[in-house]
């Protein structure tokens, strides 16, 4: 009763428990071997109480793949772990992620991408690249040049959350920075230069997505020489090069340095990036993923990827030297791929056994942070099944777009309803329409009445919002819903969707 979850295996199901049959009367979860309860009995056998508060501990930090994102897992994961090594219970395996986590390439996107306000920011030139004025929700374009995130030499010690850097691309934006603590941070469209040090330096956990990146001058020769370290954290990486020659280190022209030290529990996805001269990519202790990567090494050094008897590693074509020959997994599709999204949607019946077990596991037709995530989809048809899938989940249908000039003036009257959910729908149905309902609204700006031309100007703004990101700002409010009630969501099977516990 007072253990009903698993201890180390992270699927969804829960596991078996075997009733004791001492006056503990407490079950032995089925993870937990005869010798090594017996041994926790006698241990606790004066501390019923105290071994009650601790088998309960384990019990809440049972991860449930329908409310938890990345960062909660890892979260449950050191809990699990220091409980079992404090209590002497258990040595549970450090890879014990489940394959449903390490290849839901959407639930990386959901716990790497930063939650945007819809707040553009612009750094034109370095002189205007003040990292104290930005706040969470920020999206910052960053112009032609080199800018730094604090001093070049030092570590930045302010803390960055929900902030994306967009560099002008072309290898004309570089920046430099040590990050210490970044939630949900994106760097995209640049160039990393890391001065002989990390650029990322995530000892106490993060979230990191780095895409078309170029990251160099990391091989410092002392520290282990990587750009990224990790501990804990949730890394996404997509068409990024890695270029391990440079750095003080390099100059002899046969040592490289090394992309990443990752250690204790991480979370890491890697798509379509490339390794020069690195002497190692990384070495995991935990379930990765590796995706239509390559490499092309001309070090002294075999470079790759390292398996340590406790990671996995799981494949698509993956083009990388796989060191040790650890048995690796191979996988057909990624979660954002159409004929997954079929299958999850529930469309076909039939795909490769890896994407079932994962879909499976995930409850992929029900995962609401899943379906939220595909709202970013660049396919339009995969966004509109996202979209009505999110409604289905919810209960709540998107509002029916006007479709004549005579019903936009109707919503338009109704923003100034006497009910605020009339209030409400009229705004969402407006918004959904979009752009034809621009100069109407436009008009309504200067309506008599403050309901009406408050709410007409925040939908301009959040059209023009649309036209940059739209749908990053979307799954941004979806997200945040969802952590802020997740709790109190319960599955209604009558109903096919989510309810709301009052």
């Amino acid at each position: 009763m007072l253990y009903r979850a698993l201890l180390f295996a992270l699927a969804a199901a829960i596991p078996c428990l075997a009733q004791s049959d001492d006056d503990m009367r407490i079950r032995r979860p089925q993870d937990i071997d005869e010798a090594t309860w017996e041994r926790l009995k006698k241990k606790y056998a004066d501390e019923k109480e105290e071994f009650a508060k601790y088998l309960a501990e384990m019990d809440r930090s049972r991860v449930d793949l329908q409310r938890d994102l990345p960062e909660d897992v890892l979260r449950k994961m050191e809990t699990l772990r220091k409980l079992s090594e404090a209590q002497d219970a258990i040595r549970r395996p450090r890879s014990a992620l489940s394959e449903a986590v390490a290849l839901n390439y959407i639930g990386f996107l959901n716990a790497t991408s930063p939650r945007l306000s819809g707040r553009i920011v612009e750094w034109a030139t370095p002189a205007e690249a003040d990292v104290d004025k930005l706040a969470p929700g920020d999206l910052v374009r960053v112009g032609e040049g080199t800018f730094g995130l604090g001093d070049r030499m030092e570590r930045m010690d302010k803390e960055l959350v929900d902030v994306a850097f967009v560099g002008s691309g072309g290898g004309k934006t570089t920046m430099f920075f040590e990050l210490d603590n970044a939630r949900r941070v994106r760097f995209e469209n640049l160039s990393i230069d890391c001065h002989d040090s990390e650029c990322l330096n995530l000892r106490e956990g993060g979230s990191v997505c780095l895409r078309k990146c170029r990251i160099s001058n990391f091989n410092s020769g002392a520290g282990g020489s990587n750009a990224i370290f990790g501990v804990g954290a949730v890394l996404l990486l997509e068409d990024c090069e890695f270029e391990g020659m440079t750095g003080r280190a390099g100059r002899n022209g046969d040592n490289g340095g090394d992309a990443f030290d990752l250690r204790e529990e991480n979370l890491l996805y890697l798509r379509r990036c490339n390794f020069v001269d690195c002497e190692e990519i990384a070495r995991v202790g935990f379930p990765a993923a590796v995706e239509k990567c390559s490499e092309k090494n001309g070090t002294q050094w075999n470079s790759g990827i390292s398996v340590h008897p406790e990671g996995r590693i799981f494949v698509r074509d993956p083009g990388v030297t796989l060191r040790n020959n650890p048995p690796a997994t191979a996988f057909e599709r990624a979660t954002d791929d159409p004929e997954f999204v079929r299958y999850a949607s529930g469309e076909i019946q039939e795909i490769d056994e890896v994407s079932r077990r994962v879909a499976a596991a995930m409850e992929a037709r029900r995962n609401l942070p899943y379906w939220i995530g595909l709202l970013r989809h660049p396919d339009a048809k995969i966004r509109e099944k996202a979209a009505a899938r999110v409604a289905a989940l919810t209960g709540k249908e998107r509002p029916k777009p006007p479709s004549t000039p005579a019903e936009i003036d109707t919503l338009i009257a109704r923003l100034d309803a006497d009910d605020a959910e009339s209030r409400d729908n009229a705004e969402d149905a407006l918004l959904a329409a979009g752009e034809p309902c621009r100069a109407k609204l436009t008009e309504a700006t200067r309506s008599g009445k403050p309901e009406i031309s408050g709410r007409a100007k925040s939908i301009l703004a959040r059209l023009d919002l649309r036209k940059e990101m739209g749908a990053e700002l979307e799954c941004a409010r979806l997200l945040d819903w969802f952590e802020k009630t997740r709790d109190r969501l319960q599955w209604d099977e009558a109903a096919g969707r989510y309810v709301e516990k009052r």
